[in-house]
């Protein structure tokens, strides 16, 4: 998956405008710290990621289909892949939520564990530490985020409607405007390098933000172009 993703961002810079293509990076990147975000340890308070599947009765009998047909010891790698992918079928409230958690997340993970994330490469220490630091709420929350994205992939959910061109154009005009056309970005090549890559981290949070309050109309197009290239 962060494979794809990676693969993603390559090919994202090659065939978007340049008046797209730091937009297309940065979620590309996005995508990819999501991706690694599945598979993080759980963390081990009484609402686990664990503990809230079994108590679901429609996951519960998932994952029993998955031990009775003799995949019980691939369980775990199963459900964060089909999690991982059920990300694109969000609606777009739960992907406005699955943003601002996103946000929270890599606001207290710091530069390098933000680059590690990108790259998945991340210690799971580090990992594990970022999401402990957010409020028990808020884990409790992106937890959620993630369950609806498996049930919405077990459920073959089909995804929000692409945005159209021209809201695509007006997304793109917002960050430009906002971010006054890095220059890094537009120069990003896929190995850009570690100094490049900090950089880009803070980028992603900056255009989490600015999505973050764009009015409704608009903020929709924006959460509804992150998976689209995929």
């Amino acid at each position: 998956m962060l494979a794809r993703s990676r693969r993603f961002r390559v090919n994202a810079v090659v065939v978007a405008s340049s008046g797209l293509k730091a937009l297309l990076v940065v979620l590309a990147v996005g995508c990819a710290i999501a991706t690694f975000l599945v598979f993080r340890p759980k963390h081990t308070n009484g609402s686990s990621f664990a503990n809230r599947l079994g108590a679901d009765p429609e996951l519960r009998e998932f994952v029993s289909g998955l031990r009775s047909s003799g995949q019980g010891s691939a369980v775990e790698q199963i459900i964060a892949t089909k999690t991982a992918s059920g990300f694109g079928r969000l609606d777009v409230p739960t992907r406005r939520r699955r943003l601002q958690l996103l946000s929270e997340i890599l606001g207290v993970s710091g530069d390098e564990t933000c680059v590690a994330m990108a790259g998945g490469s991340a210690p799971p220490e580090d990992v594990r530490a970022a999401v402990q630091r957010l409020p028990s709420e808020q884990q409790a929350a992106w937890d959620e985020v993630l369950l609806a994205a498996l049930r919405a992939e077990i459920r073959q959910t089909h995804p929000p409607p692409s945005p159209s061109e021209a809201e695509i154009e007006r997304v793109a005009a917002v960050l430009r405007a906002q971010t006054r056309g890095d220059p890094q970005l537009q120069a990003v090549t896929p190995d850009a390098g570690a100094a490049y890559a900090r950089k880009l981290c803070r980028v992603v949070l900056d255009t989490y933000r600015i999505i973050l309050q764009m009015p409704d109309d608009l903020q929709s197009a924006a959460l509804r172009m992150e998976f689209q290239f995929k």
